[in-house]
């Protein structure tokens, strides 16, 4: 069972994150290439780095139900999303916006 699960946008910033604890922290990370998704894990800290699929796919009731489930079993779930700018046309719009949806998915 995990300690941590990070929940992050997309693949790019799961293996950045992974690539990231390993560089500052000495974590090392195991990385599974499946054809739909990556599963980068490591065992000895008992830690997952999940990928979501973007911005508004952690109000999916897949992750919502895996957010939950973490909680009744002492799971830590970190969250990391890239705020990206207001003038972009997706993503989060900004960190003002990116606070709010992230709080409002927190609420339900």
């Amino acid at each position: 069972m995990n300690n941590l699960s990070i929940f992050c946008e997309g693949v790019t910033d799961q293996l950045f994150l992974a690539d990231c604890l390993e560089f500052f922290y000495g974590f090392k990370f195991e990385r599974n290439f499946d054809p739909k998704k990556i599963k980068i894990f490591n065992k000895s800290r008992k830690i997952e780095i999940i990928d979501v699929g973007g911005c508004t796919k952690l109000s999916n009731d897949l992750y919502l139900n895996q957010l939950k489930d973490n909680i009744e079993y002492g799971i830590r779930n970190v969250v990391i999303f890239d705020a990206d700018t207001t003038g972009k046309t997706n993503g989060n719009k900004g960190f003002k916006a990116c606070t709010q949806k992230l709080n409002n998915i927190k609420k339900n």
